[in-house]
């Protein structure tokens, strides 16, 4: 389980449920400032990606996915780059 005031995002993080997960990853965009895409969030799954440039010339190339693991609750980070 993660800090939700200084929140770990990478592979394999698990989070007491969806809306945790959530909180976590909305924090963490906050503190390291950059705008996210949610292009799926379902109430088992959701992606996301940075929006903008982290530079004048570079596009942000961030993404991640995170889903709902088989006890029905707890969501893990499957994919952040």
């Amino acid at each position: 389980m993660t800090d939700l005031e200084n929140p770990t995002i990478a592979i394999g993080v698990t989070f007491q449920d969806g809306d945790t997960f959530k909180r976590a990853i909305r924090k963490y965009v906050v503190l390291h400032e950059f705008e996210i895409a949610a292009h799926y969030s379902e109430s088992k799954r959701y992606r996301g990606v940075c929006k903008g440039k982290t530079s004048k010339t570079k596009k942000c190339r961030w993404r991640i996915h995170a889903s709902e693991l088989q006890d029905g609750k707890t969501w893990q980070v499957q994919t952040c780059f």
